[in-house]
């Protein structure tokens, strides 16, 4: 029995340990897209619901950082609207970008009936 308690103990301290979605280090290692410049790529990293990654190569040091001007209401909606998809993305003086996904403003692509159901399952 107190074996029992003892492993539940371990198993309960390292579950606390493990890094939760926002802890988790992020894959894109690239920097901020530049103010006044636009990016071309696929979306290969959706950080929360207003940062995205564009691969600008196979190299995650070398994709771009872009902080979108209209968040989307929840990271798995804009996962469920642009991961993986190609995307260019202009960004302002202020260092936010408006993007087209597969031809489609995004913002488009966000506000659409069916993105909820497909959301859902990025969970």
């Amino acid at each position: 029995m107190a074996r029992t308690a003892f492993l539940v103990f371990i198993v309960l301290g390292l579950l606390a340990l493990r890094p939760t979605h926002a802890q988790a280090a992020s894959v894109c290692q690239g920097r901020p897209a530049e103010s006044g410049r636009s990016v071309r790529g696929p979306i290969l990293e959706i950080i929360d619901a207003r940062t995205v990654c564009v691969a600008l190569s196979p190299d995650p040091a070398d994709w771009a950082q872009v902080t979108l001007i209209q968040p989307a209401l929840s990271r798995p909606a804009l996962m469920a609207a642009a991961f993986g998809k190609t995307a260019t993305c202009v960004v302002g003086d202020d260092g936010r970008a408006e993007c087209v996904v597969d031809g489609a403003p995004l913002t488009t692509l966000l506000s659409q009936p069916t993105l909820q159901k497909t959301a859902a399952r990025w969970h």
